[in-house]
């Protein structure tokens, strides 16, 4: 048995500006065997769901103009569009024919079919049963990996420590136990030490195991990471079931249920909860199944809420409105809509919420007369609902091409309501009406008025900004003041280049015949090439294709490695990560080190380096090749990482969208289908099968949209269904009126970030002529389909 070093600690320093997404545990395997090891190592990324009840996608805040790190938010993972024949039946790459190439992307299953076509004595050196013994734990084969991994720490000392913890992961499963538990069982990580108790206990220690679990619980919730509680009151009750403690097993399997119903292992708890012969209130027995609804699980969802309403004494009010809310959860909104109707005269003091539900249902569901109809009974209703149901009275009528209507709209709501955010989103929707109803210089005061508010609390990005004085530029050519216009859009092009609000601007004046002032020209000064060496244990493992675990212990010894290179500390350190397949970590350090006016000017051989870390492409023959094969946008792909992940590979939201595209399982299914990948057991934390369902997804919503990348972009966010219903009605169809005009704050800063990403990433790779232009009008003829999801 080999000598096992105390576990390895997260590196102590965090990006400045890390988020909840970049604050993810960073251990031992890296980002890919999560999920294959039962190591449970990856991230878990920020998510909320939309009040509206529409998912998104696990969009990451990342300002493209300003190098801010990334938060992963999810909730549909981008909806996914739909795909044609053409698409599918597109050539599949040339297969690696060299073992490290699969496994850098994480294809375990190809990596492991070239390394045992090696010759035995190949397969038995020290370094290549190191690269084997990873391939195994992450085929799930623990007892050969701790066979192959065995001694190795002798022979290899300097990669003793990823000897030591992917030893410890796969001995948890197959054994030696007491050589996890000595291992794991010293770890910081709760979700480490759930793998030491689930080790104790197949090692038959049952109160070490209690002990362990009951440390990963307090460790969670202490560090108040909920998707590690969860995990270990999960194992809590697990183990607690195996004891035959049935009281504890009882207690979490009711936590699960009551604290995170949304959760699909809540629907485990209920399970556990009937086979020990416990119940929960019948309230929290249908919240959690209402909140865990999915269109997939529908049917489940149907039959356990019938049952229960069948249960003696069962409330008809409390099972008619959870009824209501699982079919609204499960995006059958029209069906959504008749069941809050018929739960309104049960519902007793929720019946204002059920009113409420019904317009917003409605309002999903397509019917925007009868919503609109809805959402003003509910305004002028007053009550708790009545200012959300006034916000969307105006959204709705200016969505809809009624902008006179929801210029006043939006006017009384500000009069009836107090300030605050809501308040600032009327005066937005009032200049955007008053803009497209024929009233510009009122709509221009508004614009001024709300930039100079943004400035003077300090409230608002300076994207948000730039898309004010954007639309500035709008209202003073409708107020017949081109040459104002001109300046306006002019000076946007040049301050805020290659963002949004600047694309625009500049499709703005290549309408009207002018060619945009040339960008700020790059620092010239002279510039010697960096050559930088990787550390030594670093070199070794990026040398057998373990470019995650190289990474990791990369980021352990940073300002050792970077003290090499005085003065060019951080562009050494981007050099350094380059080698490597991953960007997660070379984001970071880019997103630390490269001040914001280094970005706002073209780059030049002296500060290629900065752009380049800050906007890192990873995988990058991966996404070459699966932007190539749907034909997609140069730079596309990695402009929706960033924006999804901030390229955390094992990012998981806690909506349960997964991976560098942030895509929630049972949309990947559907894309996997028609992409002609098998959709079962899908590992979304492989890059190589993520990468490729999310770039067959963004090429199904470019063909979807016409080929409209802003359009197709919002899709990604918000749905092709939505999207649809946004672009179809009005008749002031403008780019950027229209994007100023998505109702959602989320999907609307999204879409803006996601092309400024786009047109830094072709700069890169081909000057400001490779920038795609945005044409302002958006495209005819669009028609989604029912069946598009």
């Amino acid at each position: 048995m080999p000598v096992l070093p105390k576990p390895r600690v997260p590196p102590a320093r965090p990006c400045r500006r890390q988020t909840r997404a970049a604050r993810a545990a960073e251990a031992g395997l890296g980002v890919w065997l999560a999920g294959a090891s039962g190591a449970a190592l990856g991230a878990c990324a920020s998510a909320h769901d939309h009040e509206r009840g529409q998912p998104v996608s696990g969009s990451a805040e990342v300002a493209g103009a300003t190098a801010s790190e990334a938060t992963a938010a999810s909730g549909d993972g981008g909806a996914a569009p739909g795909a044609t024949a053409a698409a599918t039946a597109a050539p599949a790459p040339a297969a690696p024919t060299d073992w490290r190439q699969p496994l850098r992307i994480g294809d375990f299953e190809r990596a492991d079919e070239l390394w045992r076509a090696l010759p035995d004595a190949e397969r038995g050196r020290p370094e290549m049963r190191l690269a084997g013994g990873f391939i195994a734990l992450g085929r799930g084969r623990h007892a050969e990996a701790v066979s192959l991994l065995q001694g190795l720490a002798d022979e290899l000392p300097l990669l003793a420590d990823e000897i030591a913890r992917w030893y410890a992961e796969a001995a948890a499963v197959a054994g030696p136990f007491d050589a996890a538990v000595a291992y794991l069982g010293r770890s910081p990580l709760a979700k480490d030490l759930v793998l030491a108790a689930r080790a104790a206990m197949r090692g038959g220690d049952a109160r070490q195991a209690k002990a362990l679990v009951d440390r990963a619980v307090d460790r969670a919730e202490r560090n108040r990471r909920e998707e590690d509680e969860a995990v270990a009151r999960v194992a809590r009750a697990e183990l607690a079931e195996e004891r035959g403690d049935k009281a504890l097993a009882l207690a979490e399997w009711r936590w699960l249920a009551r604290e995170r119903p949304s959760d699909l292992r809540a629907r485990d708890a209920l399970d556990a909860l009937a086979r020990l012969g416990g119940q929960l209130a019948l309230d929290d027995e249908l919240a959690c199944i209402a909140e865990s609804s999915t269109p997939q699980n529908r049917a489940d969802t149907t039959r356990r809420i019938e049952a229960l309403a069948a249960r003696p004494g069962a409330s008809k009010g409390l099972v008619a409105l959870h009824r209501a809310r699982a079919l609204h959860k499960a995006r059958d909104y029209l069906a959504a809509r008749a069941a809050w109707d018929a739960a309104q005269p049960l519902a007793g003091a929720y019946a204002p919420e059920a009113r409420y539900q019904a317009a917003v249902a409605a309002l999903r569901g397509g019917d925007d007369e009868d919503a609109l109809v809805r959402l003003r009974a509910v305004a002028d209703a007053g009550g708790e609902y009545a200012e959300r149901a006034a916000d969307r009275v105006g959204e709705l009528l200016l969505r809809m091409g009624r902008y006179g209507e929801a210029a006043d709209a939006f006017r009384l709501r500000m009069s009836r309501f107090g300030r605050g955010k809501g308040r600032d989103d009327a005066r937005h929707g009032r200049a955007l009406a008053l803009l497209s109803s024929g009233k510009p210089d009122e709509a221009r005061a508004l614009f001024a008025a709300m930039r100079q508010d943004l400035d003077r609390l300090s409230g608002g990005s300076r994207l948000e900004q730039a898309s004010l004085l954007e639309l500035e530029g709008v209202a003073a050519l409708r107020a017949g003041r081109e040459d104002e216009a001109r300046a306006i859009w002019e000076r946007v092009t040049r301050e805020e280049l290659l963002t949004y609000p600047a694309l625009v601007a500049r499709a703005r004046l290549e309408r009207l015949g002018q060619a945009a002032a040339p960008a700020v020209a790059p620092r010239a000064f002279a510039h010697t090439p960096m050559a930088v060496a990787l550390p030594p244990a670093v070199e070794k493992l990026w040398a057998l294709g373990l470019d995650a675990a190289a990474e990791s212990r990369l980021a352990q010894s940073e300002d050792e490695a970077a003290a090499a290179y005085p003065g060019r500390e951080s562009e050494a350190l981007c050099a350094m990560y380059e080698k490597l397949a991953g960007a997660r970590r070379r984001h970071q350090v880019g997103s630390r080190a490269v001040p914001l006016e280094v970005l706002m000017r073209p780059p030049s051989p002296a500060d290629r380096w900065a752009w380049s870390c800050v906007y890192p492409v990873p995988y990058g023959e991966l996404v070459a090749g699966e932007q190539t094969r749907q034909d997609l946008p140069l730079g596309l792909v990695p402009a929706v990482m960033r924006q999804e992940s901030a390229f955390r590979a094992n990012a998981v939201s806690s909506a349960g969208a997964i991976g560098l595209m942030q895509l929630m399982p049972y949309t990947a299914a559907r894309v996997a289908v028609e992409a002609g990948v098998a959709s079962d057991g899908l590992d979304l934390g492989r890059p190589e099968l993520n990468v490729r369902l999310g770039a067959f997804y963004v090429g199904k919503l470019l063909r979807t949209f016409r080929g409209s990348v802003p359009l197709a972009v919002a899709a990604y966010n918000a749905g092709p269904q939505a999207v649809w219903h946004w672009a179809r009605a009005g008749s002031d169809r403008e780019l950027d009126l229209w994007v100023a005009r998505i109702p959602y704050d989320e999907t609307r800063a999204y879409t803006a970030r996601v092309l400024g990403n786009l047109a830094r990433y072709q700069v890169l790779a081909g000057g400001e002529a490779a920038v795609t232009k945005l044409p302002l009008e958006l495209p005819d003829g669009i028609d989604p389909g029912p069946d598009a999801y």
